[in-house]
């Protein structure tokens, strides 16, 4: 053991002296990745395409935050900002992606309250950092391709008008309609909508009122080419057995909710909206086909005999609740694409016996963890900056990120974790933490680890086989 370790070693810091001769510092090498501190940046680079995605640029400290002409960037194909990347810069007035990035994860640019300028990238997915109040969102263009973003909607009220037919200007690509005006009777989406959501109100009045689009027992409303783009509603709530239109992109707000007696589902589409399953309780099977990017919030919370799921290779973010008090799910694949993670995912999934944590994750949010009474180990990716529970508080109805995971033996923190509170390990009964760091961050609060043991500059690898 003690060989292998050294040869690793000896093999880590030959490459990390040709590396420090370009500019670069490799810091270390994990399934398929490396991190390497270039300038005022951190990458965690896939060694196989050579794309990278930052996630720590702290340091940076100048107005303008260039990503197309960065000179530290230059030799890699950049396609992500990860979670909290730039959680503490403050400098930045100007925001400028490059061409290849797919998406820009929470807590960016949180204390940049001077943004005037952002420029996003055809080809961007997602964009969830933080915006100040005093950005001026009409002034930026919105990409065709961004299906997420913070920025909200271009049309968040209500369909009105005198006319029985109501089509969407083409321009519109995020949508969300509360209320519509009564003798419509015919909607047309815009062919290139990147997001629609319709909420109660909203999707009760189409189902009384609206021509609607039928497949497999599936009522939709579509664009003028694609009849079947939205899954609004089902036709029969006996079902047992359904699968969307191929041509799906959307999936609404409580779809099932009265499918009492249904148990097998195949999705398709681009975004699967929040509460879509919620409420469904008899769902065992679900399968997610390649081409769905967001799993919305509380999408299959309550889903009381959920056993196993897979993750498409195609979704980045896992919103919160998403699989909230799933107490029967024992297994879930997600795809190493995954980089994001939402808070109380997997609350009360005390059956789920593996989980193994994207590497490329670079943001969980609080209580992912909480009442997952049958994990035995969990290891964080390397690039998530913070871990905290519920506000960081302890009260009688809050719950912390590992709370009452009763055989959880061990529990792995790369040293890209700069911060954790004090409630974090608060009732987790480990046997062991094992901390990457050469020593506890001074960022770290007090009592963080909350009684519970731990061990530093603990190898990531030679962790994976102990």
């Amino acid at each position: 053991m003690k060989l292998v370790r050294f040869f690793k070693i000896l093999i880590i810091s030959l490459i990390s002296l040709s590396f420090s001769s370009c500019g670069n510092t490799l810091i270390d090498t994990k399934d398929g990745y490396k991190v390497i501190e270039t300038g005022p940046f951190k990458l965690k680079v896939n060694t196989e395409n050579n794309e990278a995605v930052i996630i720590d640029g702290d340091e940076f400290n100048d107005e303008v935050l260039n990503l197309k002409s960065n000179k530290y960037l230059k030799k890699y194909t950049l396609i992500g900002i990860g979670e909290s990347a730039f959680y503490e810069c403050d400098s930045i007035k100007e925001l400028i992606l490059s061409d290849n990035i797919k998406f820009v994860g929470r807590n960016n640019f949180i204390n940049c309250n001077e943004i005037i300028d952002i420029e996003l990238n055809e080809g961007i997915r997602l964009f969830s950092a933080h915006i100040p109040y005093s950005f001026d969102v009409s002034q930026c263009y919105i990409p065709s391709s961004l299906i997420y973003s913070s920025f909200g909607y271009d049309l968040f009220s209500n369909i009105e008008g005198n006319d029985k037919e109501y089509e969407f200007d083409e321009k519109n690509k995020y949508i969300g309609i509360n209320k519509i005006s009564n003798g419509i009777t015919k909607i047309i989406l815009p062919e290139k909508a990147n997001r629609i959501e319709f909420n109660d109100d909203a999707r009760k009045y189409i189902l009384e009122n609206v021509e609607l689009n039928t497949y497999n027992n599936g009522l939709y409303i579509g664009s003028k080419t694609n009849p079947y783009m939205l899954l609004i509603g089902v036709s029969d709530f006996t079902i047992q057995d359904f699968t969307t239109h191929e041509n799906t992109m959307f999936i609404n707000y409580n779809v099932f909710e009265r499918c009492n007696n249904l148990k097998k589902v195949r999705l398709t589409g681009n975004i699967i909206n929040p509460h879509a399953y919620f409420g469904t309780d008899t769902v065992e099977n679900v399968i997610l086909d390649e081409g769905i990017e967001i799993i919305g919030d509380n999408a299959f919370s309550n889903c009381l005999n959920l056993k196993e799921i897979t993750i498409p290779s195609t979704c980045y973010y896992i919103k919160d609740f998403a699989f909230y008090n799933c107490p029967t799910l024992e297994k879930v694949h997600i795809s190493n694409n995954t980089h994001c993670i939402g808070g109380y995912t997997f609350f009360n999934c005390n059956n789920l016996i593996e989980l193994k944590l994207p590497t490329i994750c670079t943001g969980m949010s609080n209580v992912v963890f909480s009442k997952c009474k049958k994990i035995e180990e969990i290891v964080i990716p390397y690039g998530v900056k913070h871990i905290y529970s519920s506000q960081g508080i302890i009260s009688d109805n809050s719950y912390t990120y590992f709370q009452e995971c009763s055989n959880l033996k061990k529990v792995f923190i790369p040293d890209s974790v700069v911060k954790t509170d004090y409630s974090s390990f608060y009732l987790a009964n480990l046997a062991k933490i094992y901390l990457q760091h050469s020593y506890v961050p001074e960022s770290f609060s007090d009592n963080w680890c909350n009684g519970n043991e731990y061990i530093l500059n603990v190898d990531y690898d030679l962790f994976k086989i102990k």
